[in-house]
């Protein structure tokens, strides 16, 4: 939240463990990022991704860490996912998985910005996708010492 809102954005956000005291109300875009792969139960899994479409006035953002990354994550598997060395879990997601997931949850067609993510509309007008990569280009700055655009 605060990278979206060092680039001028309005943004608001809840999260169990880290934003507890913040406000879960409908928005325009609704982030639902690195949320689903940690979640080990099927049921909290699936009622999560509803939750946040019901938020959803017109674009829902979902992402997700992908099979690939398997090598990069030490543990033991666990269910449909891993249990890793620090006792969180993480269910990886094959690229279709979870634009199927995903899909298979809302009545809209799904727009593929990179393959972790996929974002079903609300509405058939295009949507401007210009934030995702502007929130991008600041992270990769930062990471480089050089001053956000």
């Amino acid at each position: 939240m605060r990278a979206l809102q060092h680039l001028g954005l309005d943004v608001t956000g809840w999260d169990p463990v880290h934003f507890p005291e913040g406000e879960r109300k409908s928005a325009d875009v609704v982030l639902l990022t690195y949320v689903l792969n940690v979640i080990e139960d099927l049921s909290e899994r699936r009622e999560t991704l509803l939750r946040a479409w019901e938020l959803t006035k017109s674009v829902l953002v979902v992402s997700a860490r992908l099979r690939w990354e398997r090598n990069q994550i030490q543990g033991t598997e666990y269910g449909d996912g891993i249990l890793t060395q620090r006792h969180t879990f993480q269910h990886l997601y094959g690229a279709g998985e979870l634009r199927d997931y995903v899909q298979g949850r809302q009545a809209s067609e799904l727009c593929r910005l990179l393959p972790a993510s996929c974002t079903p509309s609300r509405t058939t007008r295009p949507v401007s996708v210009t934030w995702p990569v502007r929130t991008h280009l600041y992270r990769r700055e930062r990471r480089r010492g050089c001053p956000a655009e």
